[in-house]
């Protein structure tokens, strides 16, 4: 939820330079830079090593625990969730780069919700 990396991008152990994951091996075969917020740096500077499938079913197990139960959601899902929440912190070109999107038109349509309030505060 804080960086929107895929199970297997997450696996990989990217190495983190400064507050940044370097990604090398990405879905789309072109490495990028993800901005780690504090809590993300924590988390992948803990030393766990699991597989991108052990991830998931460690994820699908615990949407199964819990009380009621989650059906139906994966950890995939999760990078819906967070690209949503980023986009309420970052403009679109920064989200793409960060997320790996090459489409900014599908990242506006599906991410970004124009409120024409929020738009009146800024001037």
């Amino acid at each position: 939820l804080e960086t929107a990396m895929r199970c297997k991008e997450i696996a990989s152990k990217p190495p983190i330079v400064g507050n940044v994951a370097k990604l090398y091996d990405s879905k789309t075969g072109v490495g990028r830079d993800v901005a780690l917020s504090v809590k993300a740096k924590a988390t992948l500077q803990a030393g766990i090593i699991l597989s991108a499938g052990s991830i998931s079913a460690l994820f699908a197990r615990l949407c199964k625990e819990v009380d009621p139960p989650i059906k139906g959601l994966t950890f995939h899902d999760l990078k819906h969730t967070a690209m949503t929440r980023l986009s309420k912190k970052l403009d679109a070109w920064d989200l793409c780069k960060m997320t790996g999107n090459k489409d900014i038109k599908l990242v506006l349509a599906v991410y970004y919700k124009h409120d024409a309030e929020e738009t009146a505060k800024k001037l």
